[in-house]
């Protein structure tokens, strides 16, 4: 787990400064519009000039002027009057086009992550946020203020199976998943020591590991307990992801859910599930030390 109440703000990033100094020459290439332009344009294809001309719409001697630039780097080479990128131009080309896909992502999801407490994401998950490049929000407002609830529970109503990562103690929530349960839905959940005990101590122990008659244990829930406070809402399922965080102040953000129906958003969530899966502890139902009989 990473420190508690970071921000995307405040971001330690001093351990990839010591690579900085070492690749001034892509500073100076990314530092101009035709250069970066002419990488792109060639990721996908070789090219005659003349595509570029209107690829790029430029004059024939700027574009070849940016093209000397990154022959010298050994960025492009030329054979039969086209244009490629080298593996070295190629490698800069796919990093280069992370890069947009991310800043994209965080220039449009602003709103979103401005605020949040992102430590309960780790860095290598950071890192791939870009693949948010066009996700939904249900956001609170004057008129609705639960309406990130009740458009949550109407999305997990339509699931069969759910992996749900929950750092509150919710009675809607909980009501909602043993609903599910009842309806032999399969359900993976990740709860901390705190909402361990809340469900312990608020009847819901019974509801969540027995079936709607109380008389035998389910095989359709599996549960693990994580030893620190879990500071996100995660849900993944075969349709989307969902994704809420807390505030800087330790306070959790009812008032806005991210919702990505994309494949790469719902594997890079099933990702990070699993990641908690591997540092959580399993509960098992028969386990009379954890759970005992009712």
């Amino acid at each position: 787990m990473h420190e508690k109440n970071t921000s995307i703000e405040n971001l330690n990033f001093t351990e990839p400064l010591i690579y900085f100094n070492e690749f001034s020459y892509i500073r100076h290439i990314l530092s101009s519009t035709m250069r970066t332009k002419l990488l792109l344009s060639l990721y996908n294809n070789k090219k005659k000039l003349a595509t570029l001309r209107d690829d790029l719409k430029k004059p024939s001697a700027t574009i070849l002027h940016g093209i000397k630039e990154l022959e010298k780097n050994s960025l492009i080479k030329k054979f039969d009057k086209y244009y490629s990128l080298s593996s070295t131009g190629y490698i800069l080309a796919v990093n280069l086009i992370k890069l947009i896909e991310k800043w994209y992502s965080i220039g449009h999801n602003i709103d979103f992550w401005k605020n949040q407490d992102i430590s309960a994401i780790p860095s290598q998950y950071l890192k791939e946020i870009g693949i948010f490049q066009n996700p939904e929000y249900i956001i609170s407002d004057e008129n609705d203020l639960i309406k990130p609830l009740n458009e949550y529970i109407k999305l997990i109503s339509k699931s069969n199976k759910l992996k749900i990562a929950l750092p509150i103690f919710s009675k809607v929530h909980l009501d909602a998943i043993v609903h599910k349960l009842d309806n032999n839905c399969d359900i993976e959940l990740i709860i901390d020591e705190n909402i361990f005990e809340s469900i312990n101590s608020n009847g819901y122990r019974k509801k969540l590991f027995k079936n709607s008659n109380y008389n035998e244990k389910r095989n359709n829930l599996k549960i693990w307990k994580v030893k620190e406070n879990l500071n996100l809402f995660l849900t993944v399922c075969e349709d989307f992801l969902s994704l809420s965080l807390f505030f800087e102040d330790g306070s959790y953000n009812d008032s806005k859910i991210l919702l990505d129906k994309s494949e790469k958003a719902i594997d890079w969530g099933l990702s990070l599930f699993n990641h908690y899966k591997e540092i959580a502890s399993p509960l098992m139902l028969f386990d009379l030390k954890l759970i005992k009989k009712e």
